[in-house]
């Protein structure tokens, strides 16, 4: 950098010189040349011709003086050099900074030592040995890929909380934060508060200790801070925050051991105490934490989900309390769970939900290669050919397996397994097992596989697999997240011998064995436990109770249906029992959904019957199971009326959309060999007249109701259809994936004109009917899906929109337009959007209804943003079967706003006031296309069946889908 800037100056300096004398020189009579010469000659060529042009041009003074800079540069270069080094490396050491460096107390620097310590490497250390003295683990920052978050921004949306522009942007602009993954820090920039759920394996945990672990090192002014790290803590402003990582289960037993209630005053107690404990010779009173917690603090609480259902509510109570008790612009605050203890977090004040997203591939592979490159780091060469293959083997799976990889536990599992294999399982459970074996079989050193086995006293690693799932059975049972050894001897020695002296011995050997090996059982202090992935315990609970409780499934799974804790653990007893074959895998999952005499037990039943069935590969699924349980998950699902709440019924309907929804089974269309294509169900609207619009009557009934009307819904006037037919269900994920797979969007005969244009990036809304801050919204929003992301439903991948069943979404107006042309030429018949009148007689009927059910406002008859009805994302679709309109059409009303195929203008209705309207069309063009039916977002006064919404034509939020209707019939 020196010498390119040395050698700037050489060529700035003549430069500057001959700016200040241009001035003087415009001053002399000498007329400009007809050919300019360049100042600085190309190539410092000293050729007489440049020498007599420049001479001709500036005169001899001028060069004197380039002379002189020049010499004075040559007598000063070397001085300058030294400044610029001197520069550089006080640059290098401030940029390693975050705060300037302080003398931190002694007991302050034991504290974040200790925690610097125990956050820096990653807890999993499933890693094989390959020579040596084996593999150092790599620290947190060295392999850690950067989850993306992606914040719940909405809550319900009510009538009269926002301008009606404001509602009528929010299909452009609303899903610009909720919909789009950030980093930790724009994420706690947002909301010093967040509650971040996950999937098991997703990285939840490991995103704590990654925050933490940049806040200690910036208090320590360490220099090993990465990048995102100094971001991170650069957005919690002033001096970093002390990290608090807090074990929400281990504080509820400690809790209950005492006992104690679960309180604020002893949540902070149990911080104290526990930290003490590992810290003993730094005298970490309250007062500390206190302090802290007034001054700034980083306040991390991880598994809301492990903690005992029943104590839910307290634990959350006590973590309240204490935020609230010191919350200030100082505290940040982060609590975990898995979605089902999502609702705990949910309900906690001031906090925001945030999701972790599944890895992309791309981050997939980054994280595969940092693995194998700590793997085989003597062999880097290899290490990436390796790495490449399971990359490559992934990427040209079936679906199924790629989507196993899609969290950062479930991919170093893979690694694990390919690194042992070459080869990879396809199913999750066989994954597990495969990894079970690798690391229960993995050579510490090459060449000592005899003393390995002498090591476990001669155990094969199918008994010592046998032993271990014996304990992690007995430890979910007993809902412990560890065991003293002491505890553990006496719960295993019999599985050692009959010598009572001698078993013991064999089973505190086997324990400690097992511990120093890492990645399954570990010992901390003088606990033994799953700590670092309760995954692996789930597993091995399931495969426990799948093997030796063959003859007391129907007992355990009674007694266990309301503890959610057991959910992951049933599911993979149903995947292992897959493994062996079909038949034991059947009858568990019948037996399953055998079980509950009342209707909410019956519903969770099934439910868990559903995702276990969902774990088990078509072929392995028995005509029986496939033929019983599926119909009766969907019975329970569309009783009319609902037999289970909302809540419950959602959950039911998410498993039967994965095990599969028998509404929604593909069949064979067309002529030949056929496409496969789902018909949907239709639903017969007669010809005649019906009232559109808001009366003055309606207005009155909704006033009192605390619903609104808008001015583009009056006047009411009487409008006369022909009579068709309308989607009894919004088009599903299942119905549109055959689109999809059909090639339908890169066939340019489905779209029209526009619609082609928008899907090759050459068309685009106008926006002039926005304020100019909304327009910048909109087109941050629209950024995120350039062309090549037009290809499939902008949330196509993401599992929380996904599910079959559940209404497709991320569909602009010309890819709706683009399925019914499809279908219309798969069929011959005459499938289309509905226009705005088809969609209205369709939802009120022809006594004009306020709500497709009647014209009382009920909350729990449809999917709506309203604090007791929400549900926060969509639902399957007619699981709400008594908010049915009069036609028999569901989900009008929530769940999704639809696309209806008319441009939406303001004075459509009082264009037509006194005239005889019949089949109307709406104006010939416009700048949106009509919405109709309210969504999960959205109130009462939305869901209404005559409300109007406007979206641009290329809005693909994740609130609105479409319907179908058939006409001529």
């Amino acid at each position: 950098m020196a010498r390119r800037f040395c050698r700037l100056l050489v060529f700035l300096l003549p430069l500057v010189f001959l700016a200040v004398a241009a001035p003087a020189r415009a001053q002399t009579d000498t007329p400009p040349t007809q050919t300019s010469v360049p100042p600085v000659p190309p190539g410092f060529q000293d050729s007489w011709d440049w020498l007599a042009a420049f001479l001709k041009e500036y005169g001899i003074w001028a060069l004197l003086a380039v002379g002189v800079l020049v010499l004075a540069w040559v007598l000063l270069r070397a001085r300058i050099q030294g400044w610029l080094e001197a520069w550089q490396e006080d640059a290098k050491k401030e940029g390693g900074k975050v705060i300037a460096k302080v003398d931190l107390p002694d007991q302050e620097h034991a504290y974040l030592e200790h925690v610097s310590a125990a956050y820096k490497r990653f807890k999993f250390r499933g890693l094989p040995r390959t020579s040596g003295e084996g593999i150092k683990p790599p620290e947190l920052d060295q392999a850690y890929i950067s989850v993306k978050i992606v914040t719940e921004a909405r809550r319900g949306l009510r009538a009269g909380k926002l301008p009606r522009e404001e509602v009528e942007a929010l299909g452009e602009k609303a899903g610009l934060e909720s919909a789009h993954p950030i980093e930790l820090a724009e994420a706690i920039r947002k909301s010093p508060k967040l509650a971040v759920v996950g999937v098991a394996g997703s990285g939840k945990s490991t995103l704590l200790q990654w925050a933490g672990l940049a806040c200690a090192r910036a208090c320590l002014n360490d220099k090993q801070l990465t990048g995102e790290q100094k971001i991170f803590v650069a957005t919690l402003g002033g001096k970093p925050p002390l990290p608090i990582l807090v074990s929400l289960r281990a504080f509820d037993e400690h809790c209950k051991q005492k006992p104690l209630n679960c309180t604020p005053k002893n949540l902070l107690g149990y911080i104290q105490q526990s930290f003490a404990e590992m810290l003993p010779d730094s005298d970490l009173s309250e007062a500390f934490f206190q302090k802290h917690l007034k001054q700034g603090c980083l306040l991390m609480f991880d598994g809301m989900d492990e903690v005992d259902p029943a104590d839910r509510p307290r634990v959350r109570e006590a973590v309240e309390g204490l935020v609230a008790e010191y919350e200030g612009a100082r505290l940040f605050c982060l609590i975990t769970s898995r979605p089902s203890a999502a609702y705990v977090s949910d309900q906690m004040a001031g906090f925001k939900r945030c999701e972790i997203q599944r890895l992309t591939p791309e981050q997939r592979d980054s994280l595969i290669h940092f693995w194998y490159a700590a793997v085989m780091a003597d062999n880097p060469a290899e290490a990436v050919r390796r790495a490449d293959d399971l990359c490559s083997q992934i990427s040209h799976s079936e679906e199924r397996v790629r989507e196993l990889a899609t969290t950062p536990l479930m991919t170093t599992i893979f690694a694990m397994v390919h690194y042992s294999r070459d080869t990879l399982p396809r199913d999750r459970a066989k994954l597990y097992e495969d990894a079970v074996e690798v690391l229960l079989t993995e050579v510490l050193h090459k060449g000592q596989e005899a003393k390995g086995l002498a090591q476990w006293g001669g155990l094969d690693w199918e008994t010592r697999r046998d032993h271990l799932a014996y304990i992690a059975f007995e430890l979910h049972e007993r809902k412990l997240d560890s065991m003293l050894e002491n505890d553990l001897v006496d719960l295993l020695w019999k599985r050692f011998g009959t010598d009572e002296d001698a078993a013991r011995k064999s089973a505190c050997h086997f324990l400690r064995s097992l511990a120093e090996r890492g990645g399954l059982l570990e010992a901390m202090d003088d606990h033994f436990g799953f700590y670092t992935h309760a995954t692996f315990r789930e597993f091995l609970a399931g495969r426990y109770l799948a093997e030796e409780k063959n003859n007391e499934w129907e007992k355990f799974l009674l007694a266990h249906l309301e503890n959610d804790q057991w959910d992951e653990a049933i599911r993979l007893a149903a995947g292992y029992l897959a493994i062996k074959g079909q038949g034991q895998a059947n009858r568990f999952v019948r037996t399953l959904a055998g079980l509950g005499k009342n209707d909410d037990p019956r519903a969770r039943a099934l439910t868990l019957a559903g995702l276990a069935l969902s774990d088990l590969r078509p072929e392995r699924i028995l005509p029986e199971t496939k033929e019983s349980v599926p119909p009766a998950m969907l019975d329970l699902l569309i009783a009319n009326p609902p037999r289970v709440k909302p809540r419950l019924r959602h959950r039911l309907g998410l498993a039967l959309g994965m095990a599969g929804d028998p509404r929604f089974a593909p069949l064979l269309v067309g002529e030949g060999p056929g496409v496969r294509a789902i018909l949907p169900e239709m639903v017969k609207v007669k010809a005649g007249p019906f009232r559109m619009g808001a009366s003055p009557e309606d207005e009155a009934q909704l006033k009192k109701q605390k619903a609104n009307i808008y001015g583009g819904e009056k006047p009411a006037h009487l409008v006369t259809l022909s009579e068709y037919q309308i989607g009894k269900y919004p088009l599903t994920n299942a119905e549109f994936r055959l689109f999809w797979e059909a090639k339908g969007y890169e066939n340019e005969d489905y779209w029209s004109k526009d619609g082609w244009r928008w899907r090759t990036g050459e068309w685009e809304s106008g926006l002039s009917a926005y304020s100019e801050s909304t327009q910048h919204d909109i087109r941050r929003w629209l950024e995120r899906r350039p062309p090549e992301q037009r290809n499939q439903p902008f949330f196509w991948d993401d599992a929380r929109w996904n599910v079959s069943n559940l209404p497709v979404v991320g569909v602009s107006w010309f890819e709706a337009e683009a399925y019914c042309n499809w279908l219309k030429a798969l069929t011959g018949k005459g499938y289309r959007l509905p226009t705005e009148a088809e969609w209205e007689k369709a939802a009120r009927g022809p006594k004009g209804n306020l709500w497709p059910w009647g014209n009382a406002w009920d909350v729990e008859k449809c999917n709506n943003g309203e604090e007791k009805g929400r549900l926060e994302q969509t639902s399957s679709v007619g699981m709400y079967p008594h908010g049915e309109s009069p036609c028999g059409a569901l989900d009008m009303a929530g769940n999704v706003w639809e696309w209806c195929t008319d441009w939406h203008a303001e004075d459509t209705y009082e264009k037509r006031a006194g005239s005889s309207v019949v089949n109307p069309r709406g104006p010939e063009t416009g700048t949106w296309r009509v919405g109709r039916g309210g969504s999960w977002l959205f109130d009462r006064s939305y869901a209404r069946c005559a409300c109007r919404s406007r979206f641009i034509p290329v809005d693909f939020s994740d609130f609105i889908g479409f319907r179908l209707v058939l006409s001529p019939i």
